[in-house]
């Protein structure tokens, strides 16, 4: 073997070798992208999954979805885990209920607000190819709970996506500190315009009362008059 020959070999396996050493590249938070609309998305969004908030009533839920995609060049592993969660009272926390939904599979993970806490998995482990987007259905509701108990109580909580490789196998963190943050109830009284809190019991309008009134005093008015026409009618004969 001449020493060209010997040289052009060596080139060749070392390239191989690199090329067998060299690790992929790793998947990372900011790779994964939400979106609200299952159209556009992005690194993450101030607005809440629930744009417009639900008033629930006992034994009512309401449903909303959110999208994630992994934007990255490898296949990875999708974790969404509570954030941060908060209720007007422990009663409310008791029967309000928190359901996510994986569309591809169906598979459903329900727990009461009491029941979670920051790091508590809301949606488990599930494989999230390079380019591959899923939906997330997300619902709220309310057990069947006197109507006193549910009156005019408040909800907020958001929550975290996480991603990492699946080739690598490394555990999730333990403290889940990092990840997309995106709200799903935010913080905005109720009685503002622009609210994004969740609350429950319903309040009959002002408005309606008075209509509903009117309506009745409408009638018994009428009844009054018919039996006055009836009278005079039958006193004339």
């Amino acid at each position: 073997m001449n020493f060209r020959h010997f040289f052009g070999t060596a080139m060749m396996l070392a390239t191989a070798a690199s090329l067998v050493a060299s690790p992929a590249t790793a998947v990372t938070d900011d790779e994964l992208l939400i979106s609200l609309d299952g159209t556009t998305y992005a690194a993450e969004t101030d607005r809440p999954v629930f744009v417009h908030p639900p008033a629930l009533v006992p034994q009512g839920s309401e449903t909303r979805s959110v999208w994630l995609r992994n934007d990255s060049e490898v296949d990875g592993e999708l974790r969404v885990v509570v954030d941060d969660i908060e209720l007007s009272s422990p009663e409310l926390a008791q029967n309000f209920e928190i359901t996510s939904r994986e569309a591809r599979t169906g598979d459903e993970t329900t727990a009461t607000a009491d029941e979670l806490t920051p790091c508590s998995v809301v949606v488990p482990t599930l494989e999230l190819a390079s380019g591959e987007s899923v939906r997330i259905d997300l619902s709220v509701g309310l057990r069947d709970v006197p109507a006193e108990v549910a009156q005019q109580e408040t909800v907020r909580f958001s929550l975290t996506a996480s991603i990492r490789d699946t080739a690598a196998g490394a555990p999730w963190p333990e403290r889940c500190e990092r990840g997309r943050d995106f709200p799903v109830l935010g913080s905005d009284p109720p009685d503002q315009d622009e609210d994004h809190l969740a609350y429950t019991g319903t309040d009959v309008p002002f408005t309606a009362l008075v209509i509903g009134a009117a309506l009745v005093l409408t009638g018994a008015s009428t009844m009054v008059l018919v039996r006055k026409r009836r009278r005079r009618d039958s006193s004339c004969t």
